[in-house]
């Protein structure tokens, strides 16, 4: 038998795809790295403000014994 291989419907399968990829990307993956990056800055500043708590407090315990 004579079997025909439709290019249209390939080249429309490709674009469906591409398309769902997109907004599947759009709208999970890229808002998801966007808040993990956010939060992660939140955990730096978290981190260097203990460590300026802990300079006061060793520069105050050097204050009462000098």
């Amino acid at each position: 038998g004579d079997q025909v291989i439709n290019i249209g419907l390939i080249v429309g399968g490709i674009i469906t795809f591409l398309i769902t990829a997109a907004v599947v990307y759009f709208v999970f993956v890229a808002p998801m790295n966007a808040a993990k990056s956010r939060f992660a800055k939140e955990k730096e500043e978290d981190a260097t403000s203990e460590e300026l708590l802990a300079e006061i407090r060793d520069l105050l315990k050097d204050q009462k014994q000098g």
